[in-house]
């Protein structure tokens, strides 16, 4: 443990506390966005014209619980900026911890410092509540919520709850990502899922984001984890139905530039997305690699 971590942990229980000792908070409204365009600066895949690796990406661990969190952060309350996830841990009342979770901080907020394109169109899914904060655990909404209030802490009992019914589902795909090499500011990522059985006729769709921890806004001592920085294509990535496996495998590649980012920090996280009937975009599981191993 480091010298640090006892005062960032300190912060963090006063955190909790302060918000416990609110019975609900008001939820804060976020209207959807309705015209979404991707940034020329965005990252593109490099549809395999790269090098072939000597080793073939391994397809050692099914999907962790796919945590996706979903904030807007003004500047005024730091406490709603703050989640007790980190990239593999959710933290429950900071004393009982879930491992093996992949994480994902997604800010919406017009005036917040971490809201992109890319959070935009992932909070514009159909599925959603239009309000912050709400947690997703796979597909399952994991809050308290009253009609226009939400209860912070009775909201950390239900997502722990979810996360540990969630890892018992062991009934998921393998994913699997590595690093292929970085040189100039830039990394390239292998990324894929194999299926162990019958793939749903909906349409899947992979995805590769870049996400970063221990991101401090200027006049804030709070750490922010798992912020989603970037996409590889798009929000939801690369859509494909069964008729696309080869040998129930499907891969991608993709390009990130990292060079405004603390590389020590950085992940690639991996989503498995489900689109149904009605548009919505339902995660399956994630994964998550760190960049700088």
């Amino acid at each position: 443990m480091s010298r640090t971590q006892p005062f960032i942990v300190t912060i963090l229980i006063l955190t909790i506390l302060y918000s416990c000792n609110k019975d609900v908070v008001t939820k804060q409204s976020v209207e959807p966005i309705k015209e979404i365009q991707t940034p020329a600066s965005s990252p593109t895949p490099t549809n395999p014209v790269i090098n072939t690796p000597i080793q073939e990406l391994r397809f050692t661990e099914i999907g962790q619980p796919l945590v996706l969190y979903y904030n807007s952060w003004d500047g005024n309350y730091p406490n709603w900026g703050y989640s007790n996830i980190n990239q593999g841990e959710y933290y429950h009342n900071y004393s009982h911890r879930v491992k093996g979770i992949t994480a994902l901080t997604i800010h919406v907020g017009e005036n917040d410092l971490f809201t992109n394109n890319i959070t935009k169109e992932l909070y514009n899914n159909p599925k959603n509540k239009k309000f912050t904060p709400q947690f997703w655990v796979n597909e399952k909404f994991a809050m308290d919520k009253e009609a226009n209030k939400i209860n912070l802490c009775n909201s950390d009992e239900v997502i722990y709850e979810t996360v540990k019914s969630e890892k018992l589902n062991t009934d998921k795909p393998y994913l699997a990502a590595r690093i292929l090499g970085d040189s100039l500011g830039e990394i390239k990522v292998e990324y894929g899922v194999k299926y162990r059985g019958l793939v749903s006729s909906n349409k899947h769709y992979i995805m590769a984001y870049l996400a970063e921890d221990s991101v401090r806004p200027p006049n804030n001592s709070i750490r922010y984890d798992g912020i989603l920085r970037a996409a590889a294509d798009g929000a939801y990535g690369t859509p494909f139905t069964e008729t696309d496996l080869n040998e129930n495998v499907f891969i991608r590649t993709a390009t990130f530039d990292i060079a405004d980012y603390n590389k020590d920090e950085l992940y690639i996280v991996i989503a498995l997305w489900d689109k149904d009937a009605q548009n919505n975009y339902n995660a399956i599981c994630g994964y998550h690699v760190k960049v700088n191993q």
